[in-house]
């Protein structure tokens, strides 16, 4: 072929310039030497095709051109450079070359040869872009490996198309990527991927990657719904609602959100659902919104068997039926879904489409609560209040809050008869689990409770006996004098003292001085025993008793003197020990310096024992180390 061409170019030009004007000889040269190139490069022969570009460059043709592009670009038969690859494309760029176009545009995109510039990289893809004769080829493509491309089945096409544009999904929430990710979803909507054109169009109206445009975003959208894409559909619908980038048309609104809608995708049929419910947009229309919430429903979605759910209960667009209600709300319960559950609950807790039964109308306002619905939140402290059915079937699962829940329900009165005895066992079933809470309950019902006290006066708690009969005073009740005197003749000194205070006082019986004094006396004379001669005085003041007075008397001038003998005692003691110890320091002096130290550290602690701190620290501070001689001179002598 080269041979070919090597032989027939001279007798050709010849022909030409004798057949032809200059201009034309010029353009038909640049021609064939870009076609040159062209074969030169499909040879891989790359120092050759350099050389035939280069010549169609410098004659200004917009082939030869890009092609010096392509070599300085990818390092082929020249030094790879940037710059210079950049410098041709833009030369190939003005020329209309859309390749050339292109490229430049993928090096501004890039920074590559040039400063980046996302702006001039999207002038030149929509330069390209509206070159009908010339697509960009898919991401991950060129226009040397198109060919493999075009090879590829449809689905394998379209599962490409699906990768690149799925690859910049999350482009609205991208900040200094907003070109880069346009540029990419440009790319690909100009080469017909319908889900790059919703991307783009997304784009458009949110103004990241180019400048706000709605009627550029309703042409991207317009090209995508076409394709079928359903999010594109649902846009443009939205767009012909509210009049943006188009003139405002309801019916032009509903017939693409129909298109979404009939396509399956089970959340535009929801959308669809309440913009009928709501009115939003279309004419309100129950009916139409039950059939598509049914649809969508079927397919498993929460919300729309929630609204579904909605719609039997208060019978819109529907027969009411409450039975047919619950089922929805169920399979959205049953999914999670947190206000699905709530419903569910409300039947249950008022017996709406299935039987009344409150421990499963708290179970779900349990599991609604747990996900942070406030109402939900409400009812359950409601119900774990107020409903001991509820609460029994949690304690039955051990769930120790459930136990003093129903404690509390029986001290309270709260849904059943007020009950302490009961209170306390349902108490310690808690405690007996290790609840602090529950302890701190029944020790005040054992200080508090009357029904308590009373059971275990009765069993022979003496201490009982005397709170319950305290419970009685409170109420007048001169049923405490039983308790205090069966709690008296087990010995109890607290309530002979109150039995005669009641006497004496003749609070709740009449008064009787006499039978006052013999319990004031049981007590002193009790008191005495035990050696506690002041209580003991001061009931036989009560008593009056003079022989018991003189005879606390003397005991207790006996115990003063035993107290001051045995205190004399302890002050020889501490001194016998202090003066020992100041002579074992002051022998041990002349001994070895571990010696030294022992003695006198047991020599210090004596001292700080009898003289105490205050002494201690103000001899040492005196006479420092001549304390022991201080010591062994008043003390020992």
């Amino acid at each position: 072929m080269n041979t070919l061409i090597t032989r027939w170019l001279p007798t050709c030009v010849g022909l030409i310039m004798l057949l032809a004007p200059q201009v034309a000889i010029s353009s038909f040269m640049s021609t064939w030497d870009a076609n040159i190139g062209d074969a030169k490069l499909k040879t891989r022969d790359y120092i050759g095709a350099e050389k035939y570009y280069r010549k169609a460059a410098e004659q200004g043709d917009a082939r030869g051109e890009y092609g010096l592009g392509e070599l300085y670009a990818g390092g082929k038969g020249v030094q790879q450079d940037y710059a210079e690859a950049a410098k041709w494309y833009q030369k190939a760029a003005d020329h209309g070359h859309s390749k050339g176009q292109y490229k430049l545009g993928l090096m501004y995109s890039y920074g590559q040869g040039v400063q980046q510039d996302y702006i001039k990289a999207m002038t030149l893809f929509k330069m390209a872009g509206k070159d009908i004769n010339y697509t960009p080829p898919p991401m991950g493509y060129t226009d040397e490996t198109r060919n493999e491309y075009e090879s590829r089945s449809d689905n394998e096409k379209k599962k490409i198309a699906m990768m690149n544009s799925y690859r910049y999904k999350d482009a609205a929430n991208f900040n200094s990527m907003d070109y880069t990710a346009t540029i990419m979803y440009y790319r690909n909507a100009v080469a017909g991927d319908a889900r790059s054109q919703y991307k783009l169009g997304e784009l458009y109206v949110d103004g990241k990657g180019v400048q706000q445009d709605y009627s550029e975003a309703a042409k991207w959208y317009q090209k995508a719904a076409e394709q079928g894409n359903p999010q594109a559909q649902v846009n443009l619908g939205n767009m012909y609602r509210d009049g943006k980038g188009v003139q405002q048309d309801y019916a032009e609104a509903a017939k693409w959100y129909r298109k979404a809608a009939e396509q399956g995708d089970s959340q535009i049929q929801l959308n669809l659902a309440n913009m009928y419910r709501d009115g939003d947009g279309l004419k309100q229309d129950y009916t139409e919104a039950a059939k598509w919430y049914q649809k969508a429903a079927e397919q498993g979605n929460p919300q729309a068997q929630v609204n579904l759910g909605n719609m039997y209960r208060d019978g819109k667009g529907v027969q009411q039926d409450y039975t047919e209600a619950a089922k929805w709300y169920r399979k959205a319960a049953e999914q999670g879904d947190s206000q699905a559950q709530f419903d569910l609950a409300n039947m249950y807790n008022l017996g709406q489409g299935v039987q009344k039964n409150i421990i499963e109308a708290g179970n779900w306002y349990r599991k609604a609560a747990d996900q942070g619905n406030y109402e939900a939140k409400s009812k359950v402290t409601e119900i774990e209040t107020s409903s001991l059915a509820f609460n029994m079937a949690e304690a039955e699962n051990e769930d120790i809050d459930a136990m003093k829940r129903i404690g509390n329900m029986y001290v309270e009165g709260i849904g059943v008869q007020k009950n302490d005895i009961e209170a306390e066992k349902w108490y310690m079933k808690a405690e007996i689990k290790g609840d602090k809470e529950a302890s701190n309950k029944i020790s005040d019902l054992v200080k508090y409770s009357p029904a308590i006290n009373k059971r275990d006066a009765e069993q022979g708690n003496i201490e009982s006996m005397v709170r319950y009969g305290d419970m009685c005073i409170k109420n007048g009740n001169e049923e405490a004098i039983k308790w205090y005197k069966l709690a008296s003749n087990k010995g109890n000194l607290e309530s002979m003292v109150k039995l005669g205070g009641i006497y004496n006082d003749g609070s709740i019986i009449k008064k009787d001085k006499n039978e006052a004094i013999k319990w004031y006396k049981l007590a002193a004379i009790k008191y005495e025993k035990n050696g506690d001669y002041n209580s003991a005085m001061d009931l036989y003041n009560k008593a009056g008793d003079k022989d018991g007075i003189i005879k606390i008397r003397k005991l207790m001038a006996k115990q003063e003197q035993e107290e001051r003998r045995a205190s004399e005692q302890r002050a020889r003691n501490s001194r016998i020990s202090l003066c020992n110890a100041a002579r074992d320091y002051a022998k041990s002096l002349n001994k070895p310096l571990s010696q030294q130290i022992s003695a006198g550290q047991y020599f210090a602690q004596q001292v700080r024992s009898y003289y105490g701190a205050a002494g201690y620290y103000s001899i040492a501070e005196r006479y420092g180390s001549n304390t022991v001689d201080y010591v062994l001179r008043t003390e020992c002598r």
